[in-house]
């Protein structure tokens, strides 16, 4: 998915691309993976990691919804 990656950043590397790899090899190995991001709105040329994510197949849900799933936290409580 080249579309992760913004072509008008310099410097530092994102970790978008290694991020739906490693997704995929788990996937590969029958593990449950999914992405949590809260990355959902796409902006320019850069496609959002939520939207990679679903079109590989691969789960992805935001930090909130998480917390709320596993109990970690309520999701009233996170305001």
């Amino acid at each position: 998915m080249p579309e992760v990656l913004d072509p008008d950043k310099e410097g530092t590397e994102e970790a978008d691309s290694y991020l739906l790899a490693m997704a995929l090899e788990l996937r590969a190995e029958t593990v449950d993976a999914r992405i949590v991001t809260e990355e959902f709105k796409t902006s320019g040329a850069k496609m959002n990691l939520g939207s990679a994510a679903g079109a590989l197949g691969i789960a992805s849900v935001s930090i909130r919804t998480m917390l709320n799933a596993e109990g970690i936290v309520a999701f009233q409580d996170l305001g």
